[in-house]
């Protein structure tokens, strides 16, 4: 997805990629290509990825295998009720 990995930018050999990380960018590569292209980012055939609902509140995991997961931002994080805690921190505090 990213062609070949350098170290900030400058052209210095990074980490090497094995297969299944070739694999993860090809995947990525195509549900982000499917997502611009259609609105949904699942192959055709596939629901890998399903529609999200605030009942079921599902994402999606992308690692050596792609799954599935629930609750990603819980009720009780602070994005659900002010910004940065609503005490003025955070990258747009003055």
């Amino acid at each position: 997805m990213f062609g070949t990995p350098t170290v900030n930018g400058l052209g210095l050999p990074g980490p090497a990629f094995d297969a299944t990380d070739k694999q993860l960018s090809e995947t990525m590569e195509t549900m982000w290509t499917q997502f611009a292209k259609t609105g949904n980012p699942n192959p055709p055939g596939t629901n890998a990825w399903p529609a999200y609902t605030v009942a079921g509140d599902t994402f999606i995991i992308f690692g050596d295998t792609l799954s599935t997961g629930t609750g990603f931002a819980p009720r009780s994080s602070i994005f659900s009720t002010k910004p940065w805690g609503g005490n003025g921190s955070g990258p747009f505090a003055s």
